[in-house]
């Protein structure tokens, strides 16, 4: 019997990525000849986040959904595009089963999936779901939830199960001694992690940047380590500096250095 064949969809973001690679590992534990395709955007990200995997990648012409009138008729080549390639994929090279990560790169295969009759589901990690999530759910045989509360933004019926967040392996095989050195944390005090996912979120940055001298002060014991993304590093490094912090420029070893930057404060 040939290896069972999977496809993940989803992409363009971490948090969309990180989850399915997550799966798409446990699973290669489980079925270690397993065949997993992604099928993602065409953005640089999930080249450089699929890079370093054994797994294929397809990029699919579909672009977020719009209703503005110049850009629809784009959006709508692009859907068919989309469904039509995955549709041919799926059938030809007999697809076990989809997952849609999350995002309007997830909708294609799993649409396909389900007029092929294939199994699909879709991992929904967030509180409130997004769009893409909220009209997937209609046509995936599970939705796979983080929080039980976002049960209430779902069609009345949908099989959806609060299973948790799939988290990477990594994680727990982590030296919690060996990052506090890289990153200059006093290995006696208490880090508070904050993360705005791989390309950093503008709101929790600048959240952070406001409320940390308070904490800071209230909390003196404490050390932070912030996730920042390379697009607000220059900002984070100015508000630490105002603040009085010590900033250092440390880089994930686990993801590309051009796709995210860590701010590190300390006393």
């Amino acid at each position: 019997m040939s290896a069972a064949h999977y496809v993940f969809a989803g992409g363009g973001t971490g948090g969309h990525l990180f989850p399915g690679l997550a799966v798409a590992d446990a699973l290669r534990r489980l079925e270690p000849d397993a065949r997993i395709t992604f099928f993602t955007t065409t953005r640089s990200l999930d080249v450089q986040l699929l890079a370093p995997t054994d797994y294929e990648q397809i990029e699919q012409p579909v672009q977020p959904f719009t209703l503005h009138p110049l850009r629809l008729p784009g959006f709508l080549r692009g859907w068919r595009q989309s469904v039509q390639m995955a549709k041919r994929f799926l059938r030809e090279r007999g697809v076990k089963a989809v997952l849609g990560l999350g995002g309007y790169a997830a909708g294609p295969a799993v649409i396909a999936a389900k007029k092929l009759g294939l199994r699909r589901a879709i991992l929904n990690p967030d509180a409130i779901p997004g769009r893409a999530n909220r009209h997937l759910a209609r046509h995936a045989d599970l939705v796979v939830l983080q929080w039980d509360v976002s049960r209430r933004f779902f069609p009345p019926g949908t099989n959806a199960q609060v299973l948790g967040c799939p988290i990477r392996a990594d994680f727990a095989a982590a030296d919690a001694a060996a990052g506090r050195k890289q990153f200059g944390l006093d290995a006696s005090r208490p880090v508070l992690l904050v993360t705005g996912a791989s390309q950093g979120a503008r709101t929790v940055n600048q959240t952070l940047a406001r409320v940390w001298p308070a904490f800071q002060r209230a909390h003196p014991d404490w050390q932070l380590l912030h996730l920042s993304g390379p697009a607000d590093e220059a900002e984070m490094r100015a508000a630490y500096a105002v603040a009085g912090e010590p900033v250092c420029r440390a880089v994930s070893s686990a993801v590309p250095e051009d796709v995210v930057r860590l701010a590190v404060a300390a006393r």
